[in-house]
């Protein structure tokens, strides 16, 4: 069965936003995520926040996601490079948005 999934767009050695150009002046902020990660979830609430335009992406949907990323997710890609990794707080995200500081996002208690 063939994935639906968009086929990756590579420039170089860098893996492009799957055919989601930049448009001049605009940063591009995407996701790759992996149902159940707590970790992606965070980042996901965190985007949702700082980058309400940022694609998420979950690598189980594709087999070239899968063999890109296997289980190295959550992992930030802003302007077609990587920009982190796993663990990632919401003081690094802002720095990797451009707009480091203090963050404006507070923890919810449950």
């Amino acid at each position: 069965m063939e994935s639906s999934a968009p086929r990756p767009v590579w420039y170089g050695s860098t893996h492009l936003q799957y055919g989601l150009h930049l448009e001049k002046g605009k940063m591009k902020v995407l996701l790759y995520t992996r149902r159940g990660c707590h970790l992606c979830e965070r980042v996901e609430e965190m985007l949702a926040f700082h980058a309400p335009t940022a694609v998420t992406m979950d690598v189980g949907t594709s087999p070239d996601l899968e063999h890109l990323f296997g289980t190295r997710v959550p992992v930030l890609e802003v302007n077609g490079r990587i920009a982190a990794e796993g663990q990632i707080d919401e003081q690094e995200l802002l720095w990797h948005l451009g707009r480091p500081g203090t963050g404006a996002l507070k923890e919810t208690k449950t």
